[in-house]
């Protein structure tokens, strides 16, 4: 081995990143293992959430770093867990992180989960389905979400700025359903209401009723406010919006 390149990181990194993964300049380039040298990196950098060696010949290297970024802050048990969209935990706390820009996340099993874990997405701990939410806010474009609840699937729950309680019935074509309720708050929420929109029909139609305030997962009480009135519309589709427009009405 004579040249290393490591991309993806911090000028400064780069030597620690090197010393870290133990391999050395003089190494034999076919007997160095690079699974185990990745897996140490990892290890030893909390801030990444995947490293790529591979082999450059004649006599080279290139380590290419994925640095994560902390999409959302997972609650378990009274601790909180700063996970990036690739499933890295980069630290876990007993108190939530001030200011967080990122939603608080209710409903994933993160048991033997510790700082540093790559987080495995698998039905049972409902992380998922968490990940598809998190890519399907990404597409649409929807921003504010301060809460995610996934603790029932049939009815994944997203808070939006305090105004709004959305409910989708599935993960299935959920970046088009957020699209059109996004649509909705935009243009027809007023700036002091506050409502709940159910979309767990997934099929264009939504219900949408006025509350005094929200209850949000992780509170010791979640009762609902009264129910005052109710707004059964279809959702405009785009090849059909005329007809979607007829079928709305109202009922209380």
């Amino acid at each position: 081995l004579e040249t290393v390149q490591i991309t993806g990181c911090e000028d400064s990194e780069k030597q620690a990143i090197l010393n870290a993964s133990g391999i050395s300049m003089g190494d034999n380039l076919w007997q160095i293992n690079t699974q185990a040298a990745e897996q140490k990196i990892l290890s030893a950098f909390l801030n990444y959430d995947a490293v790529d060696i591979s082999r450059k010949l004649p006599s080279g290297i290139t380590i290419k770093m994925t640095p994560s970024q902390i999409d959302m802050v997972c609650v378990y048990q009274n601790q909180y867990y700063s996970m990036s969209s690739g499933g890295r935990i980069s630290a876990v706390s007993d108190t939530a992180p001030s200011a967080s820009q990122v939603p608080l996340v209710y409903g994933c099993d993160l048991s033997d989960v510790r700082a540093g874990d790559i987080v495995e997405a698998t039905n049972e701990n409902k992380i998922s389905v968490l990940f598809d939410v998190i890519a399907a806010m990404k597409e649409s474009e929807l921003t504010g979400v301060t809460h995610i609840d996934v603790s029932d699937i049939t009815t994944i729950r997203l808070y939006w700025n305090n105004q709004a309680e959305l409910k989708f019935g599935s993960t299935q074509g959920l970046a088009y359903e957020i699209s059109c309720v996004k649509k909705l708050l935009e243009e027809q929420l007023e700036p002091e209401e506050i409502v709940i929109i159910d979309d767990t029909l997934m099929n264009g139609t939504y219900y949408m009723r006025p509350v005094g305030a929200l209850s949000y997962p992780g509170e010791s009480s979640q009762t609902e406010e009264p129910e005052q009135s109710t707004v059964e519309s279809s959702i405009p589709d785009s090849e059909n919006s005329s007809e979607s427009e007829e079928s709305s009405g109202e009922t209380t």
